[in-house]
């Protein structure tokens, strides 16, 4: 059996690569900062120049609103730019040293960018919604998405009513040795992902479907609609198998975990 390919970047090639990245992480960060730091110039001018502590307060939750502030351009500038960048990367096998490839992880640059500096400090209501709809999701009515990660937005399609757990994954791209793969995700209508579950490319999920917490959805994953998939720990691989089939495997255990289709 042959070894997968690795990829062997020279120092010469993987500084200019990594201080790249770098630069254009700095870039957003900035460009994000920058109607933040107009609004803190204006109010040090009007409310520092003669401090007392009623200037100081106010001062202070001019900050905290430019804190916000600087939270909503970070997603807007992320999210189109995402949006601007996703058509170059179209689901398929791409080498990871291809153009395709360097597109992918520009855009997983970007994707850390708005989960650890923007999201992470309000990781549900509105703008996670207005961040994933900016990069290119497709997102039904009465979507609620708690503080969920969703990697390459847009090759992940939610129907409405769907509930998306806190620290659940989705993740349509697989990378392996020297290349990645990418899959589009379908998560119908009125679905409950739970809590910390993995859902990997190309699965699809059924209208009205269940899947349970830490549950983990491998490559190309069928669940039919109503179908419920439960968490695989303690449990054999085949049946482990069989519930993210959506189907009754045999035996104690099976018996012991029922799958409902």
């Amino acid at each position: 059996m042959n070894p997968r390919p690795r990829i062997h970047l020279s120092p010469f090639l993987s500084i200019p690569v990594a201080s790249l990245a770098y630069a254009l992480s700095g870039a957003v960060v900035g460009v994000s900062a920058f109607p933040s730091a107009l609004l803190l110039q204006w109010g040090a001018r009007a409310l520092l120049a003669q401090p007392s502590p009623g200037h100081l307060l106010l001062f202070c939750l001019l900050a905290g609103v430019g804190l916000y502030l600087f939270i909503l351009t970070g997603v807007l500038v992320t999210g189109l730019l995402l949006r601007c960048l996703s058509p170059r990367v179209r689901p398929g096998l791409h080498r990871l040293l291809s153009p395709a490839g360097f597109w992918w992880m520009g855009m997983n640059g970007l994707q850390a960018i708005a989960a650890r500096a923007f999201l992470r400090v309000v990781p549900g209501g509105w703008l996670p919604h207005l961040y994933y709809r900016l990069a290119g999701c497709r997102m039904g009515r009465d979507v609620w998405i708690v503080a969920a990660t969703i990697i390459d937005p847009h090759l992940v399609s939610i129907g409405d009513g769907t509930v998306i757990g806190g620290e659940a994954v989705i993740s349509p791209h697989l990378a392996s040795g020297a290349d990645v793969f990418l899959s589009p995700i379908i998560i119908g209508r009125d679905c409950r992902i739970g809590a910390h579950s993995v859902i990997c490319a190309g699965t699809v999920i059924g209208d009205g479907a269940t899947v349970g917490i830490h549950a983990y959805l491998r490559k190309g994953t069928r669940v039919p609609p109503g179908g419920h998939v439960a968490a695989p720990s303690a449990m054999a691989p085949r049946e482990a198998l069989a519930m993210e089939k959506g189907t009754q495997a045999r035996g104690p255990a099976a018996r012991r975990r029922p799958v409902r289709p």
